[in-house]
């Protein structure tokens, strides 16, 4: 009776097994559909991203423009004052935040259309790691 329960349980074993792996073909092609899927939409998280961060920064360049301007013209004059320069220095570095903020986000947008790519033409694997380069 013991060694009829344990043939019965290799059985299920092996039927689960047998049913749980599936053909890979389906696998390899849901987790391809599914990256897909991921990437287009983190694609589309970062153009609207991109987009709010480039309105601010043509905002921010005109106003730092204009600081500066006035800041230049003050200092011809000899009239410039501390809250002006402080403003024309925090217009800056906004600006350099913001310009940074749009560089990553559109180096971000090329890598996700790098992978989209990939996966398009079907050669290799999008969610892998570039291998570095032996020195």
């Amino acid at each position: 009776m013991s060694m009829n329960r344990c043939a019965t349980a290799a059985c299920l074993a092996l039927l689960c097994l047998l049913t749980a792996c599936g053909p890979k073909e389906d696998k390899v092609a849901k987790r391809r559909a599914e990256l897909k899927e991921k990437f287009n939409t983190e694609m589309a998280q970062a153009q609207e991203q991109l987009a709010v961060a480039d309105s601010l920064l043509q905002a921010e360049e005109d106003r730092y423009g204009e600081l500066k301007a006035r800041a230049d013209m003050a200092r011809e004059q000899l009239k410039a004052d501390a809250d002006l320069l402080n403003a024309v220095t925090l217009s800056r570095l906004r600006r350099d935040s913001l310009q940074t903020q749009t560089e990553l986000l559109d180096g971000r947008i090329r890598y996700l259309q790098e992978k989209l790519n990939k996966l398009e033409k079907g050669s290799g694997n999008a969610g892998e790691r570039r291998e570095k380069p032996a020195v």
